[in-house]
């Protein structure tokens, strides 16, 4: 499995999300979300390496979805 990549894209509140997360050596799985979109433009980089890509993506879009809510909101 290693190199392997998986992708998710999904919208939220106006903003493009593009997840992916890859694997290493020891068969963890990290991940990082692209966001474009009126309030948050950036990168989310998860340091946290999970056993399941699904688990990484899901990870990935929240805190995603975290930066686009903080940013809406002004925090």
């Amino acid at each position: 499995m290693l190199g392997a990549k998986v992708t998710a894209k999904a919208t939220y509140c106006g903003h493009t999300l593009q997840a992916e997360t890859d694997c290493d050596s020891l068969g963890q799985w990290t991940g990082r979300c692209i966001v474009k979109g009126p309030h948050f433009q950036g990168t989310v980089t998860l340091y946290t390496s999970f056993r399941a890509p699904t688990a990484a993506l899901d990870a990935a879009l929240t805190a995603a979805r975290r930066s686009v809510d903080e940013a809406r909101n002004g925090a």
